[in-house]
């Protein structure tokens, strides 16, 4: 199994290919040669796509017409891909996407407290705000208190993960749900297949690497969001 492989747990090894956890070089490194012996890579580009048109529509269902995005401005593909979701979920109910309104932080709470300073800073009319991940967006809410704009009676905000502080934040964050144990048990039910000889194994020329299903994000609405009020 790559956890087993790589010495970590299942719950990293599920979020380490995709960019959301924050790892040592050498853990990470660990991971990516286990991944590379055992020729599996699981493929978070339905659960990033999703998860951002759930936070989106979510927003749109609020009654919000003008909605922010802070966004990884690496180039990390489960965080494009939940920037991604957004865009769908603002074309699918005809909205407008404001470029200028895509603002780049880092998956960190200093860059979601930066990020947030330039959406304030530009006086462009938004009344939401789709954060990349819970960091994000709990580093927003910092920003948006020290300004004295309220979550969610002036903005609301929609993180991603779900993470532990989530739910202690004031107010509770709405964020998406990524089943991450499951996923990490995913990975080990696959890693014994692949051991097993159940699954395709790697070849000798580049193939694309066995690919496994994943479990879908979930919305959690919580007290950050309400409709806006005009």
């Amino acid at each position: 199994m790559v956890d087993q492989a790589a010495g970590v747990s299942p719950s990293t090894v599920s979020r380490i290919p995709n960019g959301t956890a924050k790892v040592s070089p050498d853990k990470q490194r660990a991971v990516d040669e286990a991944i590379a012996r055992l020729g599996f890579r699981p493929n978070p580009v339905a659960r990033g796509l999703a998860g951002g048109r759930l936070a989106t529509r979510h927003l749109i269902a609020a009654g919000h017409t003008h909605i922010a995005s802070i966004a990884n401005e690496q180039a990390q593909q489960d965080a494009m891909d939940r920037q991604a979701g957004n865009v769908q979920a603002l074309e699918e109910a005809g909205l407008p996407l404001d470029p200028a309104l895509v603002v780049p932080g880092d998956f960190t709470e200093p860059g979601g407290l930066m990020a947030v300073g330039r959406l304030l800073d530009s006086r462009l009319p938004f009344t939401a705000i789709f954060a990349a991940n819970d960091q994000t967006a709990i580093g927003a809410a910092l920003g948006l208190h020290r300004r004295k704009v309220r979550v969610p009676d002036d903005i609301s905000l929609v993180g991603f993960d779900d993470l532990a502080p989530a739910k202690l934040a004031i107010p509770p964050l709405a964020t998406i749900r990524q089943p991450v144990y499951e996923m990490g048990c995913e990975s080990a039910r696959a890693m014994l297949a692949l051991l097993r000889g159940e699954m395709p194994q790697p070849q000798p020329q580049p193939q694309p690497q066995p690919q496994l299903p994943l479990p879908l994000p979930a919305l959690i609405p919580r007290a950050s969001t309400r409709r806006p009020v005009h």
